[in-house]
């Protein structure tokens, strides 16, 4: 699977990288996280072909765009897998990684499962820090 920076991206469409960031907080264009939520983004060349076969035309008008829609940022981490990420592992049958492996090849997943990549994203980056909350508690 090839991945794509911000900065590859937003030369492919002549736009500046704050667009193409919007683009991703307004869920327009599918990316990953992969150091968590405050990490670089790497766009997928399957989120980059359904975002160009979506877009009659480029309108950057998702600067207002948050992070992740209210419904997402108002779920707790066990709530957030529950309800976004667990009925599609079902539907599917995969586990994350390898429907987030799959996604990379097949555009028709990243289609029929829009918004996984970056739930998933959320939900990692959030468990994550719940791991370190709970470690530093231990430790005091």
């Amino acid at each position: 699977m090839k991945m794509h920076t911000v900065s590859e991206v937003a030369e492919e469409f002549g736009v500046t990288t704050e667009t193409v960031r919007a683009w991703i907080r307004g869920r327009l264009l599918m990316a990953i996280q992969p150091a968590g939520e405050h990490g670089s983004y790497r766009i997928p060349d399957s989120a980059i072909e359904v975002f160009r076969n979506r877009s009659q035309r480029i309108r950057p008008r998702t600067a207002h765009a948050t992070h992740a829609p209210k419904t997402v940022q108002r779920l707790d981490v066990d709530q957030l897998y529950r309800t976004r990420i667990e009925p599609v592992l079902r539907e599917t049958g995969m586990s994350a990684d390898e429907l987030m492996r799959r996604m990379g090849h097949d555009s028709s997943l990243v289609v029929r499962f829009p918004s996984f990549m970056s739930d998933y994203s959320v939900y990692v980056s959030r468990a994550a820090r719940r791991v370190r909350q709970r470690a530093v508690a231990l430790d005091a």
